[in-house]
């Protein structure tokens, strides 16, 4: 006898997934996780509720991650056009990021697609603005709860916070914060952040405020410091009220260490899902 699936339901839940009900649970909350996948073998789970993404810094190519294994898949090979893409996040499904040229002199607004489409939407070269010479892009995240977009840029001396508009790619600054230790901000689905330091920690953050509190040293499992590059990175934190915090952390010796990173109350713990000998950033997970 032929078996059929008849219906099913979709839930955006933090380890993402089609699950399916027969019709005896269709009132239930199910409890497993049927996988299925598309004629070229890549999985429709993944297509309908989740995405996340990473670039290689040296050959600019852009990957999807797997959040489990930390597997990559090549989508495309991005314009060879010396451009660095640092700061990102996906928001309301569009990738965003914001590039550098190899000068430093030089960063745009961009967006890009699935199939390495780069498209810009903003230049952002004014003096004295959020990308004048000098001033370099540290991490943009959306804030789901408040539907607000923070963009964190800086030097050698002080870190800027803005917000942006993007129906127009017009920042608005709302502040300093002290000294240059921030190198990823991250938001979670309660509109609580977190700012991950070039000083190997990880911090609470008031965007109110712009100040940084509890501090936390990010070790392995076995308590060991994991030495983080103040180079461009990102991390992002997977969809729900759930949602585990997951690093793409570049190392100081450009090697990278992808997992997740537990929140506790004296320290940060990294646990290690995969690691690239290369630079992997511009990280993040569509919510």
């Amino acid at each position: 006898m032929e078996s059929r699936l008849l219906t099913y339901k979709i839930y955006s839940v933090f380890n993402y997934g089609v699950y399916l009900f027969d019709n005896c649970s269709c009132k239930l909350q199910p409890n497993h996780l049927k996988e299925l996948v598309l004629a070229n073998n890549v999985a429709l789970n993944e297509l309908l509720l989740l995405r996340a993404w990473a670039i290689n810094r040296n050959d600019r190519k852009l990957f999807r991650v797997n959040l489990e294994t930390g597997s990559l898949t090549k989508l495309a090979d991005l314009p060879q056009d010396g451009r660095f893409y640092q700061a990102c996040d996906f928001i309301n499904g569009t990738y965003y990021v914001v590039s550098l040229d190899n000068n430093g002199a030089d960063s745009k607004l961009q967006t890009i697609n699935a199939n390495g489409v780069v498209t810009t939407i903003k230049v952002l070269a004014d003096s004295g603005g959020p990308m004048s010479a000098g001033v370099l892009p540290i991490s943009l995240q959306h804030d789901l709860t408040n539907n607000t977009t923070y963009y964190l840029t800086g030097n050698l001396i002080n870190i800027l916070q803005y917000t942006l508009d993007l129906s127009n790619g017009n920042f608005t600054l709302k502040g300093y914060l002290g000294g240059n230790v921030g190198i990823s901000l991250v938001i979670d689905s309660t509109d609580k952040a977190y700012l991950i330091g070039q000083d190997d920690r990880l911090y609470d953050y008031s965007l109110v405020n712009r100040i940084r509190s509890n501090s936390r040293l990010i070790v392995d499992k076995n308590g060991n410091r994991i030495r983080i590059s103040s180079g461009a990175q990102e991390s992002d934190f997977s969809c729900g009220s759930n949602g585990k915090l997951y690093g793409m952390l570049r190392l100081d010796n450009d090697t990278t260490k992808f997992g997740t990173i537990e929140i506790k109350p004296d320290k940060a713990v990294f646990t290690e899902i995969a690691n690239f000998s290369y630079v992997l950033y511009a990280f993040a997970i569509d919510c």
